[in-house]
C-alpha cells in the first residue's frame, strides 16, 4: 500500500516551534499511532502527512516518492476526524458514496463498493436512513465508511473516538483494528489516549515538545522506556521514578536509597557523577516483611481485581499494584521490594534512560 518516511521536519507558528526535525518511518501496512499529550506537536505532524500543512523545512515520502509539495487530493490519503462532518441532510448510501462520486465512478462500480463497505462495518441496513437520525457510533462508521471505500493508500485518524463514551470507544477499538488488518492498509493514528495507543498500534511513536522520545512496539515502550517522560506518560499508574542519593559505577549492582541497599540492573557505563533516578512500574512493587525498604501506607484503591496501594517510603510516595487478596491498610508499617529485573535506571539530568543489562540488545528511536 503505502510506506512513509518523514526526514528532518519542522514546523513554526510565529515564533513557537511546533515540531522539531522529526525523523519517522512507518512501514506499508503498519498501523502506527503518534501519542503524547496536548500541544506535543502529533496533530501538526499528521497535517504535514496529509498535506493540509507544508513543513518549514524537511522532507516527506510516500513509497520513495517525494510528496513535500503534492497537493492533499493528489496524496491517495484517507482522513478520519474527531469531528465525524457526516451531511445529516443525506441518507447513509449518499454519504458514503459521496467521495466516488466526486470521481466520477460509474454507477455500477459505486454501488458494489458502497455496499461492500456498508457490509464491512455492518450498517448496510441503514443505507436508506436519514444520516441525521443515527447514533453518534453508526455516524462514525458512515465517516470511517466514506473514507476507506475511495481505497486511500494511507489512512489517517485524528482522536476519532474521542466523542465516544467509554462503551462505544472500546467496542470501536476492535473494529477499527479489524478493518485495518483485513484492508490493509497504511494507517496513522494520532491520540492522547494510552489505551488506544496501546491497544491498536503496531508501534507508538511518543511525543514530546516536537520531538519523537521513543518509538517501539507498546510492550518494548512500556517495559523499557527510553526516557523518563516515556516512563511517567505510559502507564496507568505511570511507572514510580525515584531519585537515588549516590552515583554508580561500571559493574556495581546495589544502590542506596534512604538507608537500604536495592539490587539494580548491572551498569554498563560509569557514573562517578550525575544523579541516577531508579524507575519501577506499580506491579513489580511487592510488600514483603524482608522488604529492604520500610513506608507507611498512605492510601488504599480497590479495582476489583487488584487495588493501588500507595506507600510512604520518606523521600517519595510509591505505588504498588497488588492483587485485591492482599491486606493493606491505610497506617500500616510495611516492608516494600521492588523486582530487580524489571527496574530501568535513568539519568536524572538528561531524562535518557541508562546503558543498564535491561536495555541490552533493545533499540530506542
Amino acid at each position: 500500500m503505502a510506506h512513509i518516511v518523514l526526514e528532518n521536519l519542522v514546523k513554526r507558528f510565529g515564533s513557537q516551534t511546533a515540531v522539531k526535525e522529526l525523523n519517522l518511518e512507518i512501514k506499508d501496512r503498519e498501523f502506527v499511532s503518534i501519542f503524547g499529550p496536548s500541544g506535543c506537536g502529533k496533530t501538526t505532524t499528521m497535517n504535514m502527512i496529509s498535506g493540509l500543512l507544508k513543513p518549514d523545512s524537511g522532507k516527506i515520502y510516500f513509497d520513495g516518492r517525494l510528496m513535500t509539495d503534492v497537493p492533499p487530493g493528489k496524496r491517495g490519503v484517507g482522513f478520519m476526524f474527531q469531528n465525524y462532518a457526516v451531511f445529516t441532510h443525506m441518507n447513509v448510501y449518499k454519504n458514503v458514496a459521496f467521495g466516488l462520486l466526486i470521481r466520477k465512478q460509474s454507477r455500477e462500480e459505486m454501488d458494489k463498493a458502497v455496499r461492500a463497505v456498508t457490509k464491512l462495518l455492518q450498517i448496510d441496513h441503514l443505507l436508506g436512513m436519514n444520516a441525521g437520525k443515527l447514533s453518534i457510533n453508526d455516524m462514525q462508521k458512515v465517516a470511517l465508511a466514506r473514507s476507506i471505500v475511495v481505497k486511500p493508500k494511507i489512512f489517517l485518524l485524528d482522536e476519532p473516538l474521542s466523542n465516544l463514551d467509554a462503551a462505544l470507544r472500546s467496542v470501536m477499538r476492535v473494529e477499527l483494528k479489524k478493518i485495518q488488518q483485513e484492508l490493509g492498509q497504511t494507517s496513522v493514528y494520532v491520540t492522547h489516549d494510552q489505551v488506544e495507543a496501546m491497544s491498536l498500534s503496531d508501534r507508538i511513536a511518543v511525543m514530546n515538545h516536537g520531538i519523537v522520545e521513543q518509538i517501539g512496539a507498546p510492550q518494548e515502550i512500556y517495559d523499557r522506556p527510553a526516557t523518563m517522560f516515556v516512563a511517567d506518560f505510559i502507564g496507568s499508574p505511570p511507572m514510580n521514578l525515584l531519585l537515588l542519593e549516590e552515583p554508580l559505577k561500571r559493574g556495581d549492582r546495589r544502590i542506596a536509597y534512604y538507608g537500604a541497599r536495592i539490587e539494580v540492573p548491572e551498569i554498563h557505563e560509569d557514573r562517578d557523577s550525575g544523579m541516577l533516578a531508579l524507575g519501577v512500574r506499580p506491579e513489580h512493587v511487592e510488600i514483603s516483611d524482608a522488604g529492604p525498604l520500610r513506608g507507611r501506607v498512605f492510601a488504599v484503591e480497590y479495582l476489583g481485581t487488584n487495588q493501588i496501594v500507595t506507600i510512604d517510603i520518606g523521600r517519595a510516595k510509591v505505588k504498588a499494584r497488588l492483587p485485591s487478596t492482599t491486606v493493606a491498610h491505610v497506617g500500616d508499617t510495611v516492608g516494600v521490594a521492588f523486582q530487580p529485573q524489571k527496574l530501568v535506571l535513568f539519568d536524572a539530568s538528561t531524562g535518557r534512560a541508562t546503558q543498564s543489562a535491561l536495555f541490552e540488545g533493545a533499540h530506542h528511536g
